[in-house]
């Protein structure tokens, strides 16, 4: 073979490596975008940034009616207050009702909480009542010093709420410890990933606060809201709360909260 046919052979040759970069350097660009795409999805998740914290996802009309109030969740579903029929409402986290029953006369829940095997409740006649999940029977009770208007369990603990501060029991009732409320007028309670979460009456906005009341964050909501739940899980999170004004219940965004240390557990409860 002669130099001159040579040439053309080595440069077919050298435009198909030439080619074959550009092709590789694309595929790399593309990837590129798509590992940046996905960073900047996971940044906007965790910071509760789709539609922003605070943002309605879902909501419906309560099953309680005009006796909306506390909320509780567990398992995937919502446990309802109805403080005017005294019924408990158990719906999926979208408000399909799957089951309810009855509550005693003198319970008359403004709030609720769940551990593994009870579902707990709290009144304003200053009574915290452990009960039966399915049925509502009663299997222990103790009375608080003040009105209750909130109630938690978390870390093997019960947090019982009143307007003014939050007190700690075990799960037999023995009191040991009080949370200020920093000068917030409570209203119900809530337990998750180490932190207390609670309605500021004064201002209508849901508190983050540490176990010894100091406030961390607080997303702002219309006047009316009473009972409110949030998921206990690192990461994105949503709260669902109920509304007095509308009598509907909003399940919304709660954004990003960073797990307190593991000694103080995980925890589902809810607000008034």
């Amino acid at each position: 073979m002669t130099n001159e046919e040579e040439k053309p052979t080595q440069e077919a040759l050298l435009g198909e490596i030439a080619g074959t970069l550009r092709t590789i350097r694309g595929w790399m660009t593309f990837l590129g975008i798509v590992v940046l795409l996905a960073l900047i999805g996971g940044c906007i998740m965790a910071t509760g940034a789709l539609g922003g914290t605070g943002s309605i996802v879902n909501s419906w009309p309560s099953a309680s009616g005009a006796g909306i109030s506390g909320l509780a969740l567990s398992g995937g579903y919502l446990y309802h207050a109805d403080t005017v029929n005294r019924y408990v409402y158990v719906t999926t986290t979208r408000g399909s009702i799957a089951r309810s029953f009855r509550l005693p006369l003198y319970v008359n829940a403004v709030d609720f909480t769940l551990d593994v095997t009870s579902l707990w409740a709290c009144n304003t006649a200053g009574y915290v009542y452990r009960l039966n999940p399915t049925t509502g029977i009663i299997n222990g009770s103790w009375r608080t010093p003040e009105a209750g208007c909130g109630i938690a369990y978390g870390g093997g603990q019960i947090w019982c709420a009143s307007p003014t501060r939050i007190y700690r029991y075990t799960v037999t009732g023995s009191l040991f410890g009080t949370v200020s409320s920093g000068g917030r007028d409570l209203a119900g309670l809530e337990y998750a990933d180490g932190y207390l979460w609670a309605v500021d009456r004064r201002t209508w906005r849901i508190c983050q606060l540490t176990e010894g009341g100091s406030f961390i964050s607080s997303i702002q909501r219309p006047p009316g809201i009473y009972g409110v739940t949030r998921t206990s899980d690192a990461g994105p999170a949503y709260i669902w709360y109920t509304d007095q004004a509308t009598r509907w219940v909003y399940h919304i965004m709660a954004g990003y909260t960073p797990v307190a240390p593991a000694s103080l557990g995980k925890v589902k409860a809810l607000y008034r």
